[in-house]
């Protein structure tokens, strides 16, 4: 199975995780200055919007962590596919016949 057949997108969290935490730093220090200057209620409310976004960041990196884990998985299993149905095991044999198969968009299966 690959990976585009199963996941229609991958997650990146790299740079909207890295925004998301901007924005929990922003949320909890106005929450900090709020409390400060004594709008207690309206501190709590921005304490717990930086929660929300960092409960939804949590879940979305442990998404993205499962599908990376699903894909890795995949692509051992295509490489042992692969190396199993070469006719001779030693190094240079494997990457020439990799190239050949990606060149010509083949899978192990098809190369036997």
């Amino acid at each position: 199975m690959s990976g585009e057949k199963r996941f229609k997108h991958k997650l990146n969290m790299l740079e909207p995780g890295t925004r998301m935490l901007k924005w929990i730093c922003i949320l909890i220090f106005s929450g900090l200055l709020l409390y400060v200057f004594h709008f207690r209620i309206a501190a709590f409310v921005v304490w717990i919007a930086a929660g929300i976004n960092f409960a939804v960041l949590l879940i979305l990196l442990a998404i993205e962590a499962y599908q990376d884990n699903v894909l890795n998985d995949i692509a051992i299993k295509e490489n042992n596919e692969i190396t199993d149905a070469l006719p001779g095991k030693d190094t240079f044999n494997i990457l020439f016949i990799c190239i050949v198969l990606v060149q010509k968009g083949l899978s192990a299966d098809e190369y036997r």
